[in-house]
C-alpha cells in the first residue's frame, strides 16, 4: 500500500537525468520518467489514504480542478521555466489546495501530459 507507494515516489525522484528543483537553475526540462515515476507514486499514496479512509475507489475523483491560469502557471513548476516563471507558479500553486495540486499532478501524469 502506502510504504510501496512511498518508495515508488522516492524511487522516481532519486533516478538519473535532472532533478526537479534545478530546472530553473540550468534551463533543462526536469527528466519526464522521474516526473511520471513520482506522479505515480503519489497517486498511489492518495489512493492507500483513501483506502484507510473508507473510500474505494478514485479518491480524486471529486476534487475540483484548479482553475484557469492557476491550472497552466502551476504546471510551468516541472518544465524549462525561468525565475519569473517560478514565481508565477509559486504564487498560482499557493491559490489552489493541496487536494487540487494532486489532482493535477495525477491526472497530467496519467494522461501522459508533458509535465
Amino acid at each position: 500500500g502506502m510504504i510501496k507507494a512511498a518508495e515508488e515516489a522516492i524511487v522516481g525522484a532519486t533516478g538519473g537525468g535532472t532533478k526537479i528543483g534545478e530546472s530553473a537553475n540550468n534551463g533543462v526540462a526536469a527528466d519526464a520518467d522521474s516526473v511520471k515515476k513520482i506522479a505515480k507514486g503519489m497517486k498511489g499514496i492518495v489512493d492507500a489514504a483513501g483506502t484507510a479512509a473508507g473510500k474505494k475507489e478514485d479518491v480524486l475523483k471529486d476534487v475540483k480542478a484548479a482553475a484557469g491560469d492557476a491550472d497552466a502557471a502551476a504546471g510551468k513548476l516541472f518544465g524549462t521555466a525561468g525565475a519569473e516563471d517560478i514565481k508565477k507558479a509559486a504564487e498560482a500553486v499557493s491559490s489552489v489546495s493541496g487536494e487540487q495540486i494532486l489532482k493535477a499532478i495525477v491526472d497530467a501524469a496519467g494522461g501522459g501530459a508533458k509535465l
